[in-house]
């Protein structure tokens, strides 16, 4: 292959990763624009600019250089690092990042343009460069991995495949003197084709799970509109007495929460400080409830608590804990002194009885507790 042919075919990782780019610039402007899939574009657009330059310039001329395009590895790389940490909420720390960042390219500069050393500069941003992927590691040795989908299995397997390569790269490049002296020569040097091809085979795989995790995100983001209620964030109705086989064999209790005279209170005060009420009783249930539990809006003022696995009384307690909650909650919205509170009626769930059914009978006992001066929980033996 002579040496025009053999750049045009380097030149096919470049574009690719900018096609790679493109597409998931275009995912993210019509999925629900996730916030990951935009860093890690710029990673692959950084990335891309940074492998044409350093395609197309000589090696002898490239020194020189150096200072203006190293900063494309150092973004791609921060991209993806941030890409990575923003899917799997890792926090990051921009200072680091920061510093990292400027202090690569202060010594590029000084290696290029002062003592020119192209060894160091390898050594340089082999070093920089890991500093920035190896930030994600603590947050990565906290996450569940059985809890992980698929897709962020795989991105964490390309994190550390991609974070194994940029260490050992340097290591390969000087144990093979041909290759150091003409380290990007195209077709001659073997790190050059590899820095070319594992870039491409990670890229591609990068975005195959990232946008992959962008459908997930979608397909939830759907399954949300559809099971909660768009006010509280709560279950709604049809989520709420969806099947739920484990409360044949672990039982439950289910009680039906109702607002005391909430229809004075979007009459006298409106509607907006209604719902706001509304908000506090979901976020305080929610509070109180454990993530076996289910926790819904089944209809207007009315809320229902599904304990999974507790008998009544240890239940009675934390629903007590619950309307006392209510009673003594401060609203700035309101006048002073004013109190909201809440009437509950709970019964335990019987044998080869539906959700529907048990809520039936709570309801009596919500009757019961208005019937006794509300703001009390009645209960069912």
């Amino acid at each position: 292959m002579d040496a025009v042919a053999s750049l045009y075919f380097s030149l096919i990782v470049p574009v690719c990763l900018w096609l790679l780019a493109l597409v998931c610039a275009g995912v993210w402007w019509g999925m629900g624009r996730p916030a990951y899939l935009p860093w890690y574009a710029c990673a692959s657009f950084f990335g891309g600019i940074g492998l044409a330059a350093q395609t197309v310039i000589p090696a002898a001329d490239y020194a020189p250089m150096a200072p203006f395009l190293s900063p494309s590895y150092t973004l791609a790389i921060i991209g993806l690092t941030w890409a990575l940490a923003l899917r799997l909420k890792i926090v990051m720390s921009w200072r680091w990042t920061l510093v990292v960042g400027l202090l690569i390219e202060l010594l590029i500069v000084y290696f290029s343009w002062g003592r020119e050393s192209l060894s160091a500069r390898l050594v340089v941003m082999a070093l920089g460069l890991s500093a920035l992927l190896l930030q994600l590691l603590p947050g990565l040795l906290r996450l569940r991995w059985r809890a992980l989908s698929f897709v962020d299995r795989g991105l964490v397997c390309g994190y550390g495949v991609y974070t194994l390569f940029v260490i050992v790269r340097p290591v390969l490049l000087f144990s093979d003197p041909e290759s150091f002296g003409q380290p990007f020569a195209l077709g001659v040097s073997l790190i050059w084709l590899i820095t070319l091809y594992g870039s491409i085979i990670m890229g591609i795989g990068f975005t195959g799970f990232f946008l992959a995790a962008a459908g997930l995100d979608s397909v939830q983001q759907l399954r949300n509109e559809r099971d909660q209620d768009p006010l509280t964030g709560l279950l709604n109705r049809r989520a709420l007495l969806a099947p739920w086989p484990e409360l044949a064999t672990s039982g439950a209790v289910i009680a039906l929460c109702d607002l005391d005279h909430f229809k004075r209170i979007n009459d006298t005060w409106g509607h907006p400080t209604g719902d706001a009420v509304l908000q506090t009783l979901a976020a305080l249930l929610t509070a109180n409830v454990r993530p076996s539990d289910r926790v819904g809006r089944y209809g207007g003022e009315e809320f229902v608590l599904v304990l999974h696995g507790v008998t009544l009384t240890a239940a009675i307690s934390r629903l007590e804990f619950v309307r006392t909650q209510m009673e003594h909650t401060t609203w700035p919205t309101l006048p002073p002194g004013t109190s909201v509170t809440l009437s509950l009626g709970a019964v335990e769930l019987r044998p080869q009885e539906t959700l529907e059914e048990a809520i039936a009978r709570a309801d009596v006992q919500l009757y019961a507790a208005k019937q006794g001066g509300r703001n009390r929980l009645c209960w069912q033996e």
